[in-house]
């Protein structure tokens, strides 16, 4: 589906009645996204992996593919969860805009990285411009939904002015505090610096990187579970978290 066909956004609608859940996956497009940093070793999937490891960004792919497979396989989950795709580094852009799980095939064959830059604070705001349209939508059409994700995933320190990152952080604050969103930002590298950087941006501590994946395995696992019990119906004013809560260090 094509950023702002708008048509098929309200068809979809129509089409599927019910609460809609609106997740953001914003992904990181830097070229430092190509490392091969660990993961499955060739031979042990019978895929052949060059220098005997996936890319991060590859194993990224993975999961993805992996959730929207699992998701669509629950009948009333792939109605509910409508998911879009954000890249960021150089620039924002829209690498899937929303649509019903049902009806999407994630295009992770399209997703490059190789970008020198990380500007994470523009696609941030396209995110939530995105889905602040798309919750207006919903309404419009006489539909409702639940308290939209965001999920970031990042492997290196962002190149916006501190100012402009302080920003943001609080107005992603504010909308977790107010009940208006969800955040989970995924560190995928192991610089220490990347995990003290992207503190702020969720309510929780950072899921930290590990070189065989299994944190990464186990919040998609964790985001599987919740979207499938939110769109049972199941949560209501209780929202799943992942890790602990964080101070916000560094927010003033």
């Amino acid at each position: 589906m094509e950023e702002g066909n708008k048509y098929l956004k309200r068809q979809e609608i129509i089409d599927y009645p019910g609460k809609k859940l609106p997740v953001v996956f914003l992904i990181d497009m830097s070229n430092s996204m190509n490392a091969r940093k660990g993961g499955t070793p060739a031979g042990k999937t019978g895929n052949f992996v060059p220098n005997g490891y996936e890319s991060v960004m590859d194993r990224l792919k993975r999961r993805v593919q992996d959730f929207h497979e699992a998701m669509a396989r629950d009948r009333r989950t792939s109605v509910t969860c409508q998911t879009a795709f954000v890249g960021f580094g150089d620039r924002a852009r829209v690498l899937d805009d929303f649509s019903l799980v049902k009806n999407k095939a994630v295009p992770t064959d399209r997703w490059e990285a190789g970008d020198n830059d990380t500007f994470i604070a523009d696609g941030i705001e396209m995110a939530l411009r995105m889905l602040d349209g798309q919750k207006e939508l919903i309404q419009k059409e006489g539909g409702d939904y639940y308290q939209p994700w965001l999920l970031i995933f990042t492997d290196g320190k962002a190149h916006d002015s501190p100012e402009r990152l302080q920003r943001i952080k609080r107005e992603l604050l504010e909308r977790q505090n107010s009940g208006k969103l969800t955040v989970y930002a995924v560190a995928l590298g192991d610089d220490p610096e990347l995990y003290s950087n992207i503190r702020g941006y969720s309510k929780w501590k950072p899921i930290p990187y590990d070189a065989e994946g299994e944190k990464l395995s186990e919040f998609f696992e964790f985001l599987k579970r919740s979207v499938s019990s939110i769109s049972a119906g199941k949560v209501t004013k209780s929202i799943p978290s992942f890790g602990d809560p964080d101070d916000m260090h560094g927010l003033q």
